[in-house]
């Protein structure tokens, strides 16, 4: 397969990390419309279904730096699709404020992971020239996440259908899963972890040149040594 396909289709998984985002976000508007004739809601609980995703997020994003660092950027997104795929599981099905709530922290968890690992793994495995983009398409793909929403919602309001509204989420957060399966870890990562010959692969077969690959190989080990050695003083 060439480097260029396979770049292609590591920025596109990793993408679908936006897309999760966006949809989760913004799919609660029109939901809210409906799940009210099945579940009692005061204004307060209403606000906190809402901001339940919110908090959670807040709680992701506080915990995926360190755990980046220690499980690897591909298998914390495999996590967090995973994280996306209980709660809106959980949010779909739920009977009562106490499960909708619950549940919409647990996405937003998820959220939270997404948006800290997706936009640092897209960066790390990308060539230079391209870096700046991908961090633009991915908040472009928030934006489209919460059109996604926005569609769905009015396609299901004749029927009233919240559950499936929120429930078809899972759908891009099942894609995530399996095609980040397929995907190679972040070359930085591999570097500070001492594995070097596993990055030099990964950069090879992105990359297409073994030359260009031992010269990014060699800049990020030298980045790395520079920021363990300002961590050490």
């Amino acid at each position: 397969m060439p480097a260029t396909v396979k770049n292609a289709l590591i920025w596109v998984f990793g993408a679908l990390g936006g897309i999760l985002w966006g949809y989760d976000t913004g799919v609660i508007s029109g939901a809210m419309l409906f799940l009210k004739k099945d579940i009692a809601l005061t204004p307060l609980l209403e606000g906190l279904v809402v901001s339940g995703l919110l908090v959670g997020a807040m709680l992701g994003a506080g915990l995926s730096g360190r755990l980046s660092d220690s499980w690897g950027r591909r298998r914390l997104i495999l996590a967090a699709s995973g994280i996306f795929i209980l709660g809106t599981l959980g949010a779909a099905c739920a009977t009562g404020a106490a499960m909708l709530i619950a549940f919409r922290f647990v996405i937003g968890v998820g959220v939270g992971i997404a948006s800290v690992v997706v936009p640092l793994y897209l960066t790390e495995l990308a060539p230079k020239h391209l870096r700046g983009g991908l961090t633009s398409l991915m908040q472009l793909l928030v934006t489209v996440g919460i059109f996604v929403a926005y569609v769905t919602d009015y396609l299901l309001a004749g029927s009233g259908a919240w559950r499936w509204m929120i429930g078809l989420g899972v759908v891009p957060a099942a894609v995530l899963a399996l095609g980040i399966v397929t995907q190679p870890e972040s070359p930085r990562w591999l570097v500070s972890k001492g594995r070097g010959g596993q990055a030099r692969e990964v950069l090879t077969r992105l990359r297409g040149d073994a030359a260009a690959a031992g010269e990014e190989l060699a800049e990020i080990e030298r980045t790395e040594r520079a920021e363990r050695g300002r961590a050490s003083r």
